[in-house]
């Protein structure tokens, strides 16, 4: 079992921390440098963002691509809904998302690799995810899904269990 304790900003980030019995630390990113340099946690989950401009590098030798941030944001719409739109918004809202991922899906991801390659400019291991902490933060992940299993709709029950099904498959 883990023990550590961890930043933790947004709820579904606080209750993995729980889950992995690393008690979250509440910590603005504004504060995050002077926590580094007072030992206030040995693990960050942060984007590599925050990492590379953060003082990480201080006190941390590691960073693990986790892609937990790409994208940030994400919009879904349900197929019934979707087919019920007038043709017309149908075609412009799939140009939207084409646009959106363009104009941010894709920049996210190089600007992403631009941070990872500042952090190991910066004398930080950049490396992918140890086996353990990947297990660990997987359990997180499925007992968050467990949670929406409970409060979901009909329609959205078909969605997660294809989500869940498709990555046990991996």
């Amino acid at each position: 079992m883990l023990k550590f304790a961890r930043r933790s900003c947004n709820p579904a980030i606080v209750r993995i921390a729980r889950l992995m019995d690393a008690p979250p630390v509440q910590i603005r990113v504004i504060g995050l440098n002077r926590a580094i340099a007072e030992d206030k946690f040995k693990l960050m989950l942060i984007s590599s963002s925050t990492g590379a401009e953060s003082h990480a590098r201080t006190k941390l030798r590691y960073a693990c691509e986790t892609n937990a941030w790409i994208p940030e944001s994400v919009v879904f719409v349900g197929q019934a809904v979707f087919a019920k739109l007038e043709p017309k918004i149908q075609e412009k809202m799939l140009e939207l998302a084409q646009s959106a991922e363009e104009r941010d899906w894709r920049p996210s991801q190089e600007s992403d690799q631009d941070y990872e390659n500042q952090l190991a400019a910066n004398n930080l291991s950049v490396q992918q995810l140890d086996p353990l902490m990947r297990s660990s933060l997987e359990r997180g992940g499925e007992a968050l899904a467990w949670n929406w299993f409970k409060q979901a709709r009909n329609e959205d029950w078909k969605v997660l269990l294809k989500y869940t099904t498709d990555r046990s498959m991996q």
